[in-house]
C-alpha cells in the first residue's frame, strides 16, 4: 500500500524514501540490460536523515536529457553531432554502448582532447565530455556531477529496446533534495522510413518498447524523411500523433536539429516554457484501434485538491480505474496546469508512469504563460473520454 499523500503532504525525506523503494525493482532490471547493476546500489535501502544544515545550493542545476529510438533510428548520428561538431554548448554524454566499438567510439576516438582518458571520460575537443554507461552506471554520475564547471547538459542514451521510463524516474528528483541535476525531458528519434512496419509489428492489448518510446516522449525527431514520399511521410506524421499528439514533433534529415529544440526544455521545471502547456490537436484518437491515446480536458472551475490528487493516485498507484470495457485506465505520461480552490498558485503537473508531481509556479511566470483555468494532458492506454471527464468533473467546486 502506497503513501496516501506522499506528492503532498508528507516531508521530501518521506517521499525521496518512498520513490527509492518503489522503483528499486525497476532500476535494477533497467540496468540489467546494460549487463551490470549499479554499483554504489545497496540490496536495502537505508533510512533517509534529514540534516538540518542543508543549505540550498548556489548553483543551477544540470539538466538531464534522456535520448531513446530504436536501432537504426539515428541516435549515433545526432550523438556524432553533439560530440564532434563546434555547437558552443558543453555536453556530458552518456553512452549505452561506448567501449565496445560503436559507431560513436569510431568517430570521436581521432578527436579526444589531448587523447586523456579519466576517470572513465573522454574529454573533447569541442568541450563536451563522453563515458560508459554500461560500465561506469552510478558512479559515471558521480564522477560527472566532480566536473559541474565544466558542462551545460547531460545527455543520456538509452538502449535501442528500452523503455525510456524507469531511466527517466531515476532522475526525476524533488527539488527540495538539493539535487544537482534535474530532469529535462524525453527525446525519441525515429526512422520514418521503418516507422510504419514497427507499429504493425505491436499486436494484442499490451504495448511494445517502440510504441512506449513515441508515447513517453516529449519530443519525437522523426528522421530520414527524405527516404519516403509526402504521402508516406504524412501517414507516418498521422499515426505518431495518433499515440502522441502533445509532444513536439521534430521532420529532418540525417538527424540535423537545433540543439535548442531538444535541450533545456524544461518540461519538468516548476518554471515551464509555453511549449510545455501546449494541449494536444485532437481530444481523442486511436492506434491502430488498440486504445493508445492523448485526451486533453480543460476547465474553468478550480479543484479540490485532495479529491483531484484521489483520482490521480487510484489511476497511477491503484491501477483501480476502469474503461467502458473493464480494462484498466492505464495512463503513462500526464501533465498539464491546474487551480486549486482557496490557492492563489498556479501548479505544474508532471506524471510519468507511477511517479507524479505539483509543482507551484512563480506568479510572474503564470501570468506570462496566460495559465489561465485548467489544462490536464493524460497520455495512455484504454483512456476514457467520459469516464475521465465525469471523474475531474467531480473534483470541481
Amino acid at each position: 500500500m502506497v503513501p496516501a499523500a506522499v506528492t503532498s503532504n508528507l516531508d521530501v525525506v518521506t517521499r525521496y524514501s518512498y520513490i527509492l523503494q518503489k522503483y528499486q525493482t525497476t532500476v535494477y532490471s533497467t540496468y540489467q540490460q546494460f549487463n551490470t547493476i549499479p554499483l554504489l546500489m545497496d540490496d536495502i535501502i537505508p533510512d533517509l536523515v534529514r540534516d538540518t544544515n542543508l543549505s540550498s545550493p548556489t548553483l543551477e542545476k544540470v539538466p538531464v536529457t534522456i535520448l531513446s529510438g530504436y536501432l537504426g533510428a539515428g541516435k549515433t548520428t545526432l550523438l556524432n553531432y553533439i560530440l564532434t561538431y563546434a555547437h558552443n554548448k558543453k555536453i556530458a554524454v552518456l553512452l549505452n554502448d561506448f567501449g565496445e566499438g560503436s559507431a560513436v567510439e569510431s568517430s570521436i576516438a581521432w578527436n579526444e582532447k589531448d587523447g586523456n582518458l579519466s576517470e572513465e571520460w573522454i574529454e573533447l575537443r569541442n568541450g563536451c565530455l563522453c563515458c560508459s554507461l554500461k560500465d561506469a552506471s552510478v558512479r559515471a554520475i558521480e564522477n560527472l556531477m566532480k566536473r559541474r564547471g565544466k558542462f551545460d547538459y547531460i545527455l543520456i542514451e538509452t538502449s535501442g529496446l528500452a523503455d525510456p521510463g524507469p531511466v527517466a524516474s531515476l532522475f526525476w528528483l524533488d527539488e527540495d533534495l538539493c539535487s544537482q541535476i534535474c530532469l529535462d525531458g524525453i527525446v525519441t528519434i525515429l526512422d520514418s522510413k521503418h516507422c510504419l512496419s514497427h507499429l504493425m509489428k505491436s499486436t494484442g492489448d499490451e504495448m511494445s518498447e517502440y510504441e512506449r518510446q513515441v508515447l513517453l516522449a516529449d519530443v519525437l525527431i522523426v528522421n530520414k524523411t527524405d527516404l519516403i514520399s509526402d504521402s508516406e511521410k504524412s501517414e507516418v506524421v498521422q499515426r505518431i500523433r495518433d499515440i502522441n499528439s502533445s509532444a513536439r514533433l521534430i521532420e529532418t534529415n540525417y538527424c540535423k536539429v537545433n540543439l535548442e529544440e531538444i535541450l533545456d526544455l524544461q518540461i519538468y521545471s516548476s518554471s515551464p516554457k509555453p511549449e510545455a502547456f501546449v494541449p494536444s490537436s485532437k481530444s481523442i484518437s486511436i492506434h491502430l484501434n488498440r486504445r493508445i491515446s492523448t485526451l486533453t480536458f480543460e476547465f474553468s472551475r478550480p479543484f479540490s485538491r485532495k479529491l483531484f490528487e484521489n483520482v490521480i493516485e487510484s489511476m497511477l498507484w491503484e491501477h483501480s480505474v476502469y474503461d467502458e470495457s473493464g480494462n484498466p485506465i492505464n495512463v503513462l505520461r500526464l501533465k498539464g496546469f491546474i487551480h486549486f480552490i482557496d490557492d492563489d498558485c498556479t501548479y505544474s503537473l508532471q506524471g510519468l508512469n507511477e511517479i507524479y508531481d505539483l509543482s507551484p509556479i512563480p506568479n510572474e511566470r503564470a501570468e506570462l504563460l496566460n495559465l489561465d483555468g485548467t489544462r490536464l494532458i493524460f497520455i495512455g492506454h484504454n483512456l476514457c473520454s467520459s469516464i475521465l471527464k465525469e471523474l475531474l468533473i467531480n473534483c470541481t467546486i
